[in-house]
């Protein structure tokens, strides 16, 4: 009989130390580690579950840690003494109902203002915020529901006061020659709101890659922590681009059904393209090539693909420089 194949261990233990003279380094490392929803252990290290993503983020920030002249190690952990799994789940997703709480305390202040015009913007600062709890809602918090509940209450009020037309979007002319940046190593909906960018939002865009915000505070980010342009509650970096920039492009949709179940793998769509697409990913990201490479592969693959769904043209656009 064949053996069973073996399951990662499931934790990721982060350990550091800077110099003494780079405490405002020191406070911005706890910030990264609280935006990936990192446990503090014992005042001695944070930990993680081990995800690709989270791993990835960890191996960066440890090669930062070093460029100053600290110490870092990312330790992959099967089992970790005198503590269930369940019980640091448990301590997970405690965090994660504290901050699913205070966005419920104010979403319902929200929707007891009523004041027209106001719901808009509210709206899209705490579905923002939802958006980044979920990020980190590594268990599925139960108190999840009542966060998403709310939102829709007041998602309809939005529609209600200013009509579907009316969503809250970004006026295009402010997005026109910027560079864009996102994480090195593009994955499918990285690559794929790159190339809904180029094509459709801003055809002289120039595209850059780092590892957090802060390091080209001139550039529009996409799919990062903090990014003006991420995740968004269950939508990807593509479903939230397409939505604020109003793109009723009707292929658009089924590219965008493909590439969250890629992305996300929850097969909300059914969309076995989307399986297929994320090995394609993977296998490019094994080969070693640079992310421009892979930026420039992926957008003739996506290119293709709208190409092969019926209605309307591609629009003229630039391949990446």
């Amino acid at each position: 009989m064949k053996d069973e194949p073996q399951q990662p261990p499931p934790w990721l233990f982060f350990m550091f130390q800077l110099p003494a003279r780079q405490a405002s380094r020191r406070v911005s490392v706890w910030r990264r580690l609280k935006a990936y929803g990192a446990l503090g252990w014992r005042n001695s290290a944070y930990v993680l579950p081990n995800t690709a993503d989270n791993l990835e983020r960890l191996h960066w920030l440890a090669k930062e840690m070093r460029k100053y002249s600290g110490e870092a190690s990312v330790v992959v952990v099967q089992h970790v003494e005198g503590v269930s799994d369940k019980d640091l789940r448990a301590a997970f997703n405690a965090h994660r109902e504290r901050e699913y709480e205070r966005l419920v305390r104010l979403l319902r202040a929200a929707l007891k203002k009523g004041r027209r015009g106001s719901a808009r913007a509210e709206w899209t600062r705490l579905q923002r915020q939802f958006g980044k709890i979920v990020q980190t809602d590594y268990f599925q918090s139960a108190h999840r529901r009542d966060a998403e509940a709310l939102l829709r209450q007041l998602e309809r009020r939005v529609q209600e006061q200013e009509g579907a037309a009316q969503a809250a979007r970004p006026a295009r002319e402010g997005y026109k020659g910027r560079t864009w940046m996102t994480r090195p190593r593009p994955a499918i909906d990285r690559v794929a709101s790159a190339w809904l960018i180029r094509n459709f939002i801003d055809p002289e865009a120039s595209f850059a890659f780092a590892a957090n915000v802060a390091e080209n505070p001139d550039a529009i980010a996409f799919d990062m922590y903090d990014g003006e342009f991420t995740h968004e509650g269950d939508s990807c970096t593509f479903e939230v681009l397409r939505r604020r920039f109003a793109l009723k492009e009707s292929r658009l949709e089924v590219i965008a059904e493909m590439v969250h179940d890629a992305d996300l793998e929850d097969d909300k769509f059914h969309r076995a393209e989307g399986a297929v697409l994320h090995s394609v990913f993977q296998g490019w990201a094994a080969l070693g090539w640079t992310d421009e490479e892979i930026l420039g592969q992926g957008f003739r693959v996506l290119d293709g693909l709208f190409r092969s769904l019926p209605l309307s043209r591609l629009p003229t656009g630039r391949r990446v420089k």
